[in-house]
């Protein structure tokens, strides 16, 4: 299963190191197979100017940006959502990206006439977003900043719950282990329902449980939710659907996936 750092850390203090996160969980039985971090060394970006490739005939353009030095560096790009002005993601070589197996390089294009070190990323490039079709736009930042103090970039762990563990199949049980681990309490989401929305005598009208088998199934609840508007989720919950390998649909279905993630109840 993945989870996402940025959410466990919404039910514990858990400012440790990650490596002494990672092998709390490791010294309680619970094995965390990969991590993956957002990728390090991306810096802010300036768009300085924009030029035709001569030999594209498919629209790839130089894009001269700032990020910082003295001169601006020229990389090679077929975006299409592109202007002069833009502050944009840019990856140098050495960087290693989300879900790539080798770091980036040099790219050597149009037979060898052409270099393009490191790349502007998209919103599937950071493991942000879905959107490949063109390079993440910022709101703020420098040129030459790094990322991660304008971009929240999440930390993703893939862990191997064992059998017996069913209590971590979710983002309460495993921030409960890394807050033993490192001395902290863990905060239990709230989960009390403003009264009022619904009289009891008319949801009893309304919806009727029938618990068949007790011991099987102790508890079963049922809460009617009115007035529902179908939309897009919130960004913040977006990006947390997708850090742990969800693709976001709408309000309902992803409040739904979260809850499951986050308390391991359907």
């Amino acid at each position: 299963m993945r989870f996402s750092l940025d959410w466990l850390r919404e039910y514990a203090v858990l400012d440790a190191p990650l490596d002494t996160l990672v092998q709390g969980l490791v010294d309680t039985g619970t094995e965390v197979d990969r991590v993956l971090r957002g990728p390090a060394g991306v810096v802010v970006a300036r768009v300085v100017t924009l030029e035709p490739v001569p030999e594209s005939t498919k629209g790839v353009l130089f894009a001269h940006i700032d990020i910082g030095g003295d001169e601006p560096l020229r990389v090679i790009t077929g975006a299409p959502n592109l202007r002069v002005g833009d502050l944009v993601p840019y990856a140098p070589p050495g960087t290693l990206l989300p879900g790539w197996d080798q770091p980036l390089g040099v790219r050597v294009m149009f037979e060898g006439k052409y270099h393009s070190p490191g790349m502007l990323l998209s919103a599937v490039e950071l493991g942000i977003g879905e959107d490949a079709g063109g390079i993440h736009h910022l709101e703020r930042g420098l040129p030459g900043q790094p990322l991660h103090e304008v971009l929240a970039l999440d930390t993703v762990l893939e862990v191997e719950v064992t059998t017996n563990r069913p209590d971590c199949l979710c983002h309460v049980g495993i921030a409960r282990e890394m807050a033993a681990a490192v001395g902290e309490t863990v905060r239990e989401p709230d989960s009390t329902i403003p009264e009022g929305l619904l009289s009891a005598a008319s949801l009893a009208q309304r919806a009727e449980v029938d618990v068949e088998d007790a011991d099987g199934c102790p508890r079963f609840s049922v809460r009617i939710i009115e007035n529902v508007a179908v939309a897009p989720s919130p960004d913040w919950m977006q990006r947390r659907l997708r850090a742990v390998g969800l693709r976001p649909i709408n309000n309902v279905v992803d409040v739904t996936n979260y809850i499951a993630h986050e308390a391991g109840q359907p």
